[in-house]
Formats: structure tokens, C-alpha cells, sequence
């Protein structure tokens, strides 16, 4: 047999070799089919796209931080000859957090933060020594008995006597207008830092540091990032809408909370512990009043404007008028929810409405909202929400002036009508809650026409 020959046992192992070959491939081939019994793993289909907007945060976290100062120790005002009504107007707002100090020989101011307390109310206390030196605050909480206060002994006294009143503690409240007051801020700023992190019972409770009256004010601090929690402000916006920028780049929201986030830290959560409007027309001061009318509309706003911003949480000042100042020249007493008489202001019905409509019990599972918005201005603002039972809210507004302060009278822009778009069929209830509760617009359809304006548009999309 010449080299290269097969022999018979040659040829064996090559058919066997094809044999082999072409059966591997028939059950490869097969084996889909169900051929021997056999069935591949079915194949899981792939996820839709997730498409549309995401909502900014759940409706509870939203009402969760609509907060009103509440100034309970004022012993010449309303907040404490009408206790029990103004505790029931928080409880009607649904507002669960409210904004005081803490004085320590007060025990009935400390009985009724604790009643608050009970109902679901929790404070931000402003901690200071200001506070804290009475005969009656040195009885109750010098432990060391040297005859003071110290801020460790007010912040551990605190926690022993009103445990769960406690939202947040702040220092000093606008004292920072030289560089003597701004040391001495420092100081107690560090101070309970210290007491706080020495004390586990504050494990959760933030310290949000002190306020400056002015934005520009906190460069005085430095970086105190490393003691404190997060950051405070006090972002008035005198006469002109939540989101403007008439003041100029320091004094708009946006402008305060960037001056706050170079001293307490850029990723801080802020909060804006004073806001709001006064309704003292006659008042001739730098701070420039709003009719009622004007408050309400711009209160309707506020909240989400604040939040949509990245303010964490943001307080009204303040519940009630303190005073009857029946001239309407004090701005100071003016800025309340309710006025001195108790009854209350269009700004109260606005957000008492608006807090009906978005309380919540539970927390949403977040899912985006497949929209678009169309014919905006570029005034449009808008702020989507979500309720736990599926529900989208999307607030919307234009952000224009409606009080001239030439003239102290009202402006009435007209309404815009802007489009909403939705790939599928939605129902849609559309609220104006300074004029009503109930819905102005019910519709199911791809699209929608809704008006808005200076006061919020709440719209209720399923």
C-alpha cells in the first residue's frame, strides 16, 4: 500500500467521525423543537423602556415638609391666649412640623410642645443663650449649679423633658451682623455640635445650624460643614413671586440657597426655616407688603416652587398675626395664616386645600409619568408629584407678577392655556385651590387643555 492510502480501519473512524458530526448537529438543530423530550428554558422577554417624567417625590415626603412657624412662648399674642384653636388650624393644614425655641424654666411652653408632640407636630428649636438665661431656666437646667446655662446642659435638658417634640435643633436666629456676633455664633454652633454627637438619644435628629438674616452673611462662618447637619436659611422674597430674580443673584431662592451650600456643605440639605409674605399695606419699610389676595396667590406656589428649587423643607412665617394693628403699617404683624382675629386669610383657604388634596398615609412607589407639556412661556413652572395609590399630581404655574408695588394694587394677568399631552388615554381633574376645592376642569383624552396662572394648577392624572 503506497503512503497516503487509506486502510479499511482508516475509513472506519472517518465515516465514524461524520456520523458523529452530522447527529450533534441534527439534535442542535432539533432540540428547540422539543425533539427527545428535551425543552430549552424559555426566553424571558425584555423589559419595556421606561419612558416620561419621574416624579420629584412622593405626595407625603411633599406635605411632609410644608411647615409653619409657630411662635407658642409669645405669652402678648394669640399663640398664647388661643392655644387650643391654633393647634387645631395646624392639625386642619395637616402640617406636621412647626418652628420655636426652647426655653427651659417655660415648663408650661414645654407642656405644649410635648401635647404637639402627642398630635403628630414636631418643632425645629432654635437653641441660644438668649433663651436659656432666666432664674427659672437656670433652676431647671444648671445641673452643674455654676450659676448658668451652659449649651451642652440646654441640649441634654431638652432631650430629658420633650424627647419626642424634637424635629431638628438650630443655633442662633440672624446674629450674625458683625464679626463679634459671628464668633459667638460660631461658638454655640460648635457647642451643640458637640453636645449633640456626645448624646446618642439625637442619633437621627439633624442640626441644622444657624441663620443669617442676609444671604451673604454666612461667609463670616467659613466652611462649618464638618458641624452641622445641613443647612438654614431665611429666603424672603419681599414683594415679588417665589421664583424671581428681581432682588438680584443672592437674595432669590436660588441665590440663598447657594450661599448656604458654601458654608454648610454642597450636597447639605437646606432648609428654609422663614418665608412667606406680609399683608401690612400701609407698611413704608424696606420689606414690601402684598394685598391678601396677592399672598394667596403667590402661597399657592410657594411650597412647590421652594421644593422644586431643592429646599428640603420649607416654613411659612408665620401661623397667626401677632397684633391688631388695624393701620396694616407693622410688617411684623402681618405675616400670618390666620389674622389676629383668628379667622383666615385667603392664603390659609389656598393651602389648607391644597394640603387636603395631597395628604397621604402612605408612602407612592414612584413611577414615571409618560407626558409632555406644550404652548408653555417661559414663565411655565411646573412640579410633579405622586399619591400611593397611583395617582400623578402635577402642579403648574406661570411665574408672573401680580402685585404692583408702584401703586398697591392687584394685577390680573389672564390665564395661559398650556397643553398636556399623554401617549395614552389619561383622566384628568384639574383644581385651582385659591378659588376652589373642587375640581374646574374633569376629562379623559390624549390631551388636555388647562389654564394657568399665578396660582397654582393642580392637576390629578390617572
Amino acid at each position: 500500500m503506497a503512503d497516503g492510502d487509506l486502510s479499511a480501519g482508516d475509513v472506519v473512524v472517518v465515516l465514524a467521525s461524520i456520523v458523529a458530526a452530522v447527529a450533534v448537529t441534527l439534535v442542535t438543530a432539533l432540540l428547540p423543537l422539543g425533539f427527545g423530550g428535551f425543552m430549552p428554558p424559555p426566553i424571558k422577554p425584555k423589559k419595556p423602556l421606561v419612558t416620561g417624567v419621574s416624579p420629584a417625590k412622593s405626595a407625603k415626603d411633599f406635605t411632609s415638609s410644608v411647615c409653619v412657624n409657630a411662635h407658642w412662648d409669645y405669652t402678648d399674642t394669640p399663640y398664647y391666649s388661643d392655644y387650643a384653636t391654633l393647634k387645631a388650624a395646624l392639625l386642619d393644614l395637616h402640617v406636621t412640623c412647626a418652628r420655636g425655641h426652647y426655653k427651659p424654666g417655660a415648663s408650661w411652653h414645654t407642656a405644649r410642645l410635648n401635647d404637639l408632640a402627642g398630635s403628630g407636630i414636631k418643632h425645629s428649636l432654635i437653641m441660644d443663650h438668649e433663651y436659656w438665661d432666666s432664674a427659672a431656666d437656670i433652676a431647671e437646667a444648671d445641673a452643674n449649679l455654676d450659676g448658668v446655662v451652659s449649651t451642652a446642659e440646654a441640649v441634654d435638658n431638652l432631650m430629658e423633658n420633650a424627647p419626642d417634640a424634637i424635629l431638628a435643633l438650630e443655633g442662633p436666629n440672624e446674629e450674625l451682623w458683625d464679626a463679634g456676633e459671628c464668633a459667638a455664633t460660631l461658638q454655640i454652633t460648635q457647642e451643640i455640635w458637640a453636645a449633640k454627637q456626645a448624646d446618642s438619644r439625637y442619633n437621627g435628629i439633624p442640626f441644622i445650624g444657624p441663620v443669617a438674616a442676609w444671604p451673604t452673611q454666612y461667609t463670616c462662618l467659613g466652611d462649618i460643614s464638618g458641624i452641622t447637619d445641613g443647612g438654614n436659611t431665611h429666603p424672603y422674597l419681599s414683594n415679588l413671586s417665589p421664583d424671581a430674580t428681581d432682588a438680584g443673584s443672592n437674595w432669590s431662592a436660588q441665590g440663598w440657597l447657594n450661599n448656604a451650600l458654601a458654608a454648610f456643605g454642597a450636597d447639605a440639605p437646606i432648609w428654609a426655616s422663614e418665608t412667606g409674605y406680609h399683608t401690612a399695606i400701609n407698611e413704608t419699610g424696606t420689606h414690601e407688603p402684598v394685598s391678601e389676595t396677592a399672598d394667596a396667590k403667590y402661597m399657592s406656589q410657594l411650597f412647590f416652587a421652594f421644593q422644586r428649587t431643592g429646599y428640603e423643607k420649607v416654613y411659612k412665617y408665620e401661623l397667626i398675626d401677632e397684633f391688631d394693628n388695624l393701620d396694616l403699617d407693622d410688617d411684623q404683624s402681618h405675616f400670618g395664616l390666620l389674622r389676629y382675629d383668628l379667622s383666615q386669610k385667603p392664603s390659609y383657604v389656598a393651602l389648607n386645600r391644597i394640603m387636603d388634596l395631597l395628604y397621604d398615609g402612605s408612602q407612592a412607589n414612584l413611577t414615571p409619568l409618560d407626558h409632555t407639556v406644550a404652548n408653555t412661556p417661559t414663565t411655565f413652572r411646573s412640579y410633579l408629584l405622586q399619591k400611593s395609590d397611583g395617582s400623578h399630581w402635577l402642579a403648574m404655574w406661570n411665574d408672573v407678577s401680580i402685585w404692583d408695588e408702584t401703586t398697591a394694587v392687584d394685577l390680573n394677568p389672564a390665564d395661559v392655556t398650556v397643553t398636556l399631552n399623554f401617549p395614552r388615554a389619561k383622566s384628568v381633574d384639574v383644581y385651582r385651590p385659591y378659588s376652589s376645592g373642587f375640581p374646574v376642569l374633569s376629562a379623559t383624552g390624549t390631551t388636555v387643555n388647562v389654564g394657568i396662572n399665578a396660582d397654582v394648577a393642580l392637576v390629578k392624572i390617572q
